[in-house]
């Protein structure tokens, strides 16, 4: 699963544009870090993209 569990951001399908104007399609996908959380009284494995991660760590997110 490649979203972060707090905001639900994943990848983003893009078109790449050259200076011909030719049109290549590219996948965009966030930064997602694997972070041990406790949820509940129980630590859990959740992915985090990295703004979601800098917010928890500050203490300004709380993950229940």
């Amino acid at each position: 699963m490649n979203k972060c569990y707090i905001c639900g951001k994943g990848a983003q399908h893009i078109l790449r544009v050259s200076h011909s104007k030719q049109r290549t399609h590219h996948w965009s996908k966030p930064n997602l870090h694997s972070v041990k959380v406790k949820i509940g009284g129980q630590t859990k494995t959740v992915k985090l993209c990295t703004k979601c991660l800098r917010k928890y760590k500050a203490g300004l997110i709380k993950i229940s």
